[in-house]
């Protein structure tokens, strides 16, 4: 009876060894194919192909800040660009001033200022989310 039981025992050891045998090889070249420069994703399920959305900054508010309140700036600031924003606030502050010391020869600069921040705010609201996302949150694109 000892014999049998050695026998059996040996053979559970044996599938147990080809199983373990079995078990590391699949690991290991599944391990292997999942490199980092052949696309290894550790985010299992995600597709870093595509590019998220979600973001906290909304199209639609830059494109109103952008068409209402352009010349100040307020859309450039509203997405990070704070030089971009300051020198819009800055010019027209300058042309605003000045407007008044030249008798309205710089109302145009005033003008011109309102006008690409109008520009701007469609140009965010036409675009795809997908688009403005690149376009402006991850290229960080900051005039037109």
């Amino acid at each position: 009876m000892n014999e049998k039981n050695n026998f059996q025992s040996g053979s559970a050891n044996g599938q147990d060894q080809n199983f373990n045998q079995n078990f590391n090889q699949n690991f290991s070249q599944n391990f292997d194919q999942n490199k980092p420069d052949q696309g290894y994703n550790p985010n299992m399920g995600q597709n870093y192909n595509s590019t998220p959305v979600q973001s906290t900054k909304s199209k639609i508010a830059a494109g109103i800040f952008g068409i209402m309140w352009g010349a100040f700036g307020v859309h450039k600031f509203y997405l990070g660009y704070a030089a971009e924003g300051g020198i819009m606030l800055g010019v027209w502050l300058a042309c605003f001033v000045l407007c008044f010391l030249t008798f309205g020869l710089t109302s145009l600069g005033c003008f011109a200022v309102q006008i690409i921040g109008l520009i701007e705010g469609i140009m965010y609201m036409t675009k795809s989310d997908e688009e403005f996302y690149q376009t402006y949150i991850v290229n960080k694109k900051g005039w037109f």
